[in-house]
Formats: C-alpha cells, structure tokens, sequence
C-alpha cells in the first residue's frame, strides 16, 4: 500500500518516517524483475516497470548504465536539489525552501508545476530526506513524500494558492544512484533508479496513468542525466 495521505494517523514517529520511506524504497526495487517492462528505450539500457497499488500507479524505472557520470556528480545534484531540479526539468516552475526540520533530518518544499493549456498549473507540499553516502560514498538516495505533512500545509499553503493551484499528491518519490565499476573494480559511471507514486490532481482513468507515469520517469531520469553531463562539461 502507498504510504498514508496526510489526512490519516500517522503510526510512527516523525524521526522514524524517513527510514521507513527508504526502507520501502529498497523493498519496491527488489520486487522489480518481477513486474513486466512497460517501456524500454535506448536499446534496454533505461527500463520502466509499473504496477497498481489500490487505485494508485507506481512507477518503477533505471538507466542501468550513465557512462562516465560518476555517483559524485548525480550526488551533488541531490544535494542542491531545490535548485537543480528546477534548472533540470521545464516542467519545473520553483521548488521553493519552506523549513528545516533538523531533528527529523528532513526538509519541507513546495513544488510549483506548470503545464500547457487548458490543464491546470499544480502545486506539490512534502517533506525531503536526503540520504546520501548511504552504505559507501557512491551510494545517494533521494526521497519526497507528503506523508506526515500536515502542519507544512497548515502553515505553507495560503488560500490564494489553493484557488490557484491543484494540489497534487506524492506518496513517494525517490531517486537512487549507484556506482557502475568495470571488472578491475573502477568507478567508470553510475546507475540511476527512480520510483514514483503519486496523485497529480483532478480525475486521472487509470488507464490515461498507465499511458503517461513511464514516460514521465524516463523524462525525469533523462533531464536530471542531462543537467549533470552539462555540469560536468562547464567545470
């Protein structure tokens, strides 16, 4: 089951919530070669598997090879994230800093998306963990979710932005990067899982979901692959 909307009781500890969203986040790709590929692209290098959970879409996708990216680079990335992300992907509007919650180690934004006419522009209120140099320093994930979020939207989210705004809704969105060694054991590129699961807003048939989640994670993994091969050629 997806994580619990921020409207239901939250059973654990804030402290506790971040290992618990990573804990899942491990424990969805351990199931993937059990789900069946719904979109491959460059010649099986980037997957995309997706199943149902209730009436909600997880995506679970990986570019398996970023030649000559190394972890650092994808790690520097998450690392600055509110800005990065918005540089990276048109989609983006502004990720806006909202608080600190240091001793939950995560952090509070609100994400401004725009889209083309007639669909309405969208807002996102969630909490960030990051969780980098996890088990060596080529090991970084990333995770969002709105989980346990409602005093962000109590206290981040004004009326004039509700009436503007759809508000959509991640359960949980994660992104991991892993070093990629050649046979002598050297760091020769990374590897990038992302999982997404959410609820843009308005009515979505679950069938239109099914069309649009794996290109949207391919088009996430590739924009955020770009902005770090464009860094990398400025320095």
């Amino acid at each position: 089951m997806p994580p619990q909307s921020n409207n239901d009781v939250v059973p654990i500890e804030a402290t506790l919530l971040g290992n618990v969203l990573e804990q899942r986040v491990i424990d969805l790709f351990s199931e993937e070669e059990s789900l069946p590929v719904t979109l491959t692209k460059d010649d099986g290098n980037v997957e995309v598997r997706t199943k149902f959970e209730g009436q909600h879409l997880v995506a679970l996708s990986k570019v398996k090879v970023v030649d000559k990216i190394l972890p650092s680079v994808f790690r520097e990335y998450l690392e600055n994230f509110n800005e990065s992300f918005a540089k990276a992907d048109p989609m983006v509007k502004e990720v806006r800093h909202l608080k600190f919650d240091d001793a939950n180690k995560r952090e509070g934004v609100k994400v401004f998306l725009q889209f083309p006419f007639p669909i309405s522009d969208r807002v996102m209120v969630h909490w960030k963990y990051l969780k980098l140099d996890r088990n060596n320093e080529d090991d970084h994930m990333m995770i969002v979710s709105e989980e346990n979020n409602q005093t962000l939207l109590e206290g981040h989210l004004s009326q004039e932005e509700r009436d503007q705004y759809i508000l959509a809704r991640t359960f949980l969105c994660a992104f991991w990067i892993k070093a990629v060694k050649d046979d002598e054991g050297t760091v020769v590129g990374s590897s990038i899982r992302y999982c997404y699961s959410g609820d843009v807003g308005g009515s979505m048939p679950a069938k239109l979901q099914q069309w649009i989640a794996p290109q949207n994670a391919v088009d996430s993994m590739k924009s955020m692959i770009k902005y770090c091969q464009t860094s990398v050629a400025n320095k």
